[in-house]
């Protein structure tokens, strides 16, 4: 049975992105980009490395954020080219 909670984030700038859902290393992620924060939700029944859940919200209340440059982040740079091709072919 999948355990759902264990999530981080990354501080990226403004913006908003439509959820999307990825296999990693055998885990299932859930991935939203929120207000430039990316969220990042692990759904698992198997262990989650401890690299990984060092990034997690801690029990005493503690979490760790990211920033990270946008254009390292492979999906997230391909959905930028892809919003400023759409606005480009709109005219705007």
């Amino acid at each position: 049975m999948r355990k759902p909670g264990f999530a981080f984030c990354l501080c990226l700038g403004p913006g908003i992105l439509q959820p999307d859902s990825v296999r990693l290393d055998g885990h299932r992620l859930y991935r939203c980009l929120i207000g430039g924060m990316l969220y990042v939700f692990f759904v698992t029944s198997h262990k989650v490395p401890d690299v990984v859940k060092s990034h997690f919200l801690q029990r005493d209340g503690s979490w760790v954020i990211i920033t990270e440059d946008v254009l390292r982040i492979d999906f997230l740079r391909d959905a930028i080219f892809r919003i400023g091709q759409a606005i480009c072919e709109r005219g705007g």
